[in-house]
């Protein structure tokens, strides 16, 4: 059926404004980057009219960037139920066919009760695997029970890999599509790869402190560090300190997103020491720049060893430690970073996964 108007699409994720205004140093997650590269990459095609309700950076209540509606909202800092308001205002103003966010927490419940009473569609894409496998319905009663309600009143729900999927439906009942991250694919040419690189946010679950214990047990090589400090992070002053004694980790508290890959494409490894994810970007960012993956115990469907573009130890430290080495001392061009590459370029193009979303959301408004 041909469309007569231009289909409204509204993302929703507050602390994505960073991503669009780089001089705001404020910390994001893969969440945002993905909404915010979808919201960009979707307003490319005339047929869509797109919008993206912002957290308050202190920016104007309306601004337009790559064809992007930003709307102002609440405050980030401030009390979001005390501020739900402000994000409803914000919801009626743009009027929106199809709301999208990603994420857990009780503005899901939100998004989805406006879309219930103004007869709008909401779309909802996990954000991390403890979302799908009852971890974080378990974690708080009250949350867990609105989050759960709210995935099975969405009109649309996305995983992002085939293990979530399969567990979201065993604790929660609720069928969903796998679409995998997108990303764009830089050219990118670098003579000399060297060094390890950790990005993330300073969040528990992404184990800072282990890339120091593997830096004090290889200080012959050269580690950096990207760390951004996670919300509400109160341990993070303490985190800078412990780095000092490190002097061969360079600790660097904010990159902005357009200039991040070329840290990626700099380092001959990428280290993720964390304990869980869904499918974290940090990897689509390692593969699309050619630099091999050593995780310590994430490996989302078993993609590093399917496509052979890097390592995981299954959370055992000495393998751990062990397989850096190996990868440190080997003089060669590490055919891992090849292969990540053309992974990325077959799975995670974004030119690919913007159609697919097209689809989604044309047919909720057809």
């Amino acid at each position: 059926m041909a469309l007569s108007k231009k289909i409204k699409v509204c993302f929703v994720i507050l602390k994505a404004y960073p991503l669009f205004n780089p001089s705001i140093a404020s910390a994001t997650g893969g969440a945002e980057v993905d909404l915010y590269l979808l919201s960009k990459a979707l307003a490319r095609d005339p047929l869509f009219d797109v919008s993206f309700v912002l957290g308050d950076y202190g920016q104007a209540e309306i601004e337009v960037v790559d064809n992007v509606t930003l709307i102002k909202s609440v405050n980030v800092n401030q009390n979001l139920i005390l501020g739900g308001y402000k994000i409803w205002k914000a919801l009626k103003q743009v009027d929106a066919d199809v709301y999208m966010s990603e994420c857990s927490s009780l503005g899901i419940s939100l998004y989805r009760l406006f879309c219930r009473v103004h007869q709008k569609k909401f779309v909802y894409r996990t954000a991390h695997t403890n979302e799908c496998d009852g971890t974080y319905i378990k974690k708080s009663w009250i949350k867990g029970m609105f989050f759960k309600n709210a995935l099975r009143k969405s009109d649309v729900v996305l995983t992002q890999n085939i293990s979530d999927k399969k567990s979201l439906y065993q604790t929660t009942g609720v069928s969903a599509e796998v679409v995998k991250n997108c990303c764009d694919i830089p050219e990118i040419n670098v003579s000399a790869k060297s060094g390890a690189l950790w990005v993330a946010r300073s969040a528990s679950f992404k184990r800072p402190t282990l890339f120091f214990k593997l830096a004090k047990q290889y200080s012959q090589y050269q580690f950096t560090m990207i760390c951004e400090k996670a919300f509400g992070d109160t341990q993070y002053d303490q985190l800078q300190k412990d780095v000092e004694a490190l002097e061969n980790l360079n600790f660097i508290t904010h990159v902005c997103f357009n200039e991040i890959d070329n840290y990626f494409a700099k380092a001959r490894v990428f280290v993720s020491t964390s304990e869980s994810e869904g499918f974290p970007n940090t990897f689509v960012h390692a593969a699309k720049c050619s630099t091999p993956i050593l995780s310590l115990m994430v490996n989302p469907d078993q993609f590093l060893d399917k496509h052979k573009c890097g390592w995981c130890a299954n959370d055992d430290w000495n393998r751990f430690a062990t397989l850096f080495a190996d990868v440190m001392n080997n003089e060669n061009k590490l055919p891992e970073g090849a292969n990540g590459k053309k992974y990325i370029e077959d799975n995670h193009d974004i030119d690919h996964i913007i159609e697919r979303y097209k689809e989604i959301f044309k047919a909720l408004v057809v």
